[in-house]
């Protein structure tokens, strides 16, 4: 291993080296080297405790993951309405990266990496993060179908000298790919303590109703509502194990964690946010949601239930017309099918549209980001008065819960989901969190079941009864 790393520290100086001395150079740039890597063992539990920041995300259907680690260039702000700032941030690069991806047949590499915030923390929880952190990691481990690379970056202008870069890029690989860093389920891990308040319901149903009253007044049309559950374990959790079950449980979701400082946010989402590629843009609609039956026969019946709910039927149209809204100024030709689907994931199932569109203008991706976040899937509509709605009457902030994390590069290819189904590890403690969508003919009961079942995918990590 040591042989292979020296080879790839002097086969990027010499890259570095040859476009330092290039003429054409000026301003600011970014060298980007790619090379193959033949170790294809990700210990992600140790990647995720070494470097700051790290992100990793997963499409296990699709045996395609990522690892984003340290930093050579970031921006970061603690305003939740900056898509547009943040864009001008990395602009300088836009016509400056030096690359040889190509020699290797790379077309789409994952660049720009980032973590947004859904709301401002209202406590310290979350105080390891920032509300919006977009960052160029020094390494990035990037897996798609069993072909593997390593990227390194390098920044002249903003980064470390290159002989100290070089050498920081060693160390990193040195504990990266060590050997003796084996795979650990370590020890069982399981939930000593569970902080779910006697009043929780009642709480809920107090907020649900405050929601209905808006509703009724027309304020809004839809609020969604959040609520997080504590879990004390009785060790430090692996998240090997963990990226590793949820992985197996929710092949067709984003399996992710993201690790700033002491804390770990990690989830499985099913809903992508939007993703673009050769001019073309995907958005994943996701609202309406059902339990799975115990039998095939049951749970053909929750999904034609499902189907015919006019309160999940209201709450997903909400989101498709928020999403043609959003997206009509900057693209064309918008497909979908008028026949709607049912996602189904392990524990729940989902009314589900995908949108089709061309993008008309390669410089609006952060401007469609910004239109589109927060969906009403997450947030409610209209989407303004719906936030008003929601800080008012949510106790925690949310956090990174139903935030968004992404990455994107400078030939308009990118992809981002809404981090759902998720929770945060700091020390001992797991914060574990849930959302329900509230419309006309809600029924807090119901919505409050629904929010359980959400929490199931979380609490079943580390309970070995899953009921």
């Amino acid at each position: 291993m040591e042989d292979f790393i020296s080879s790839v520290i002097n086969s990027f100086r010499l890259f570095i080296e040859k476009n330092l001395k290039a003429d054409k150079l000026s301003g600011d740039y970014l060298i980007s080297f790619a090379i193959p890597n033949s170790n294809a063992d990700l210990r992600i539990d140790h990647c995720l405790r070494t470097f700051n920041p790290s992100i990793f995300f997963e499409k296990p259907a699709q045996n395609y993951s990522i690892m984003a680690l340290d930093s050579v260039y970031e921006a970061v702000s603690e305003d939740v309405n900056v898509f547009e700032t943040l864009e001008n941030s990395f602009a300088k690069f836009k016509n400056h990266v030096l690359n040889n991806w190509l020699d290797h047949g790379l077309i789409s590499v994952p660049l720009i990496f980032c973590a947004h915030k859904f709301n401002s923390a209202k406590n310290d929880i979350w105080t390891d993060y920032p509300n919006s952190l977009w960052f160029i990691p020094r390494i990035c481990l990037i897996s798609d179908n069993k072909k593997n690379f390593i990227i390194l970056n390098y920044v002249p202008n903003s980064d470390l000298e290159v002989n100290d870069s070089l050498t920081r890029c060693r160390q990193q690989l040195e504990l990266l790919l060590d050997d003796n860093n084996e795979f650990t389920t370590g020890e069982k891990i399981s939930i000593t303590g569970l902080n779910r308040s006697s009043l929780q319901e009642e709480r809920w149903n107090v907020q649900v109703n405050k929601s209905l009253q808006s509703i009724l007044k027309k304020e809004i049309s839809k609020a969604v509502i959040a609520k997080s559950l504590e879990l004390t374990l009785s060790g430090y959790p692996n998240f090997d194990l963990i990226i590793s079950r949820l992985a197996i449980s929710y092949p067709d979701c984003f399996v992710f964690a993201y690790h700033n400082f002491e804390s770990v946010f990690f989830g499985a989402s099913p809903e992508k946010l939007i993703s673009f590629s050769n001019g073309h843009v995907e958005i994943d609609i996701l609202a309406g949601s059902a339990p799975r039956g115990k039998s095939n026969f049951e749970d053909v019946k929750l999904e034609e239930e499902l189907l015919t709910s006019g309160k999940n039927l209201i709450e997903h149209q909400f989101v498709i017309d928020h999403a043609l809204d959003s997206i009509k100024p900057y693209t064309t030709e918008h497909h979908f099918k008028e026949h709607l689907v049912i996602r189904k994931l392990a524990n729940i199932q989902h009314i589900s549209t995908l949108i089709e569109a061309s993008l008309d203008d390669y410089g609006s991706i952060f401007k469609i980001i910004k239109a589109l976040y927060p969906t009403p899937a997450v947030c409610g509509f209209p989407k303004e008065k719906a936030l008003n709605v929601i800080n008012n009457l949510e106790f925690e902030s949310r956090g990174l819960y139903s935030g968004l994390i992404g990455w994107y590069n400078f030939n308009n290819e990118g992809e981002f989901f809404v981090s759902i189904r998720s929770a945060l590890s700091k020390g001992h403690k797991i914060y574990a969190y849930a959302g329900s969508g509230i419309v006309e003919d809600s029924i807090p009961g119901d919505e409050f079941r629904e929010t359980e079942l959400k929490l199931k995918p979380i609490i079943s990590l580390f309970n070995e009864n899953k009921n």
